[in-house]
């Protein structure tokens, strides 16, 4: 059974465009390059300049339209 048919036999739909099938020692998740060659994990380039704006306050990583300020307790925050 190809790893496709098998996540969908499982019941998970694969986005196929994010998705890989075939085995790979390298690859980029959440942002870091994962290297099972040399046993490292990297922030990718867009990943160190989108930190380093945030740290600059250049941008805000929350797109929802809260600030900090206003959380208050954990129960308010949209996951919690």
């Amino acid at each position: 059974m190809a790893t496709k048919d098998l996540v969908e036999h499982v019941g998970f739909t694969p986005h196929l465009h994010k998705s890989t099938f075939e085995p790979t020692q390298i690859i980029v998740f959440l942002g870091f390059t994962l290297n099972s060659l040399t046993v490292t994990v990297k922030p990718t380039h867009e990943k160190i300049i989108k930190t380093r704006q945030y740290c600059l306050g250049q941008t805000n990583p929350y797109h929802s339209g809260f600030s900090r300020s206003n959380w208050g307790t954990s129960s308010q925050l949209p996951w919690g």
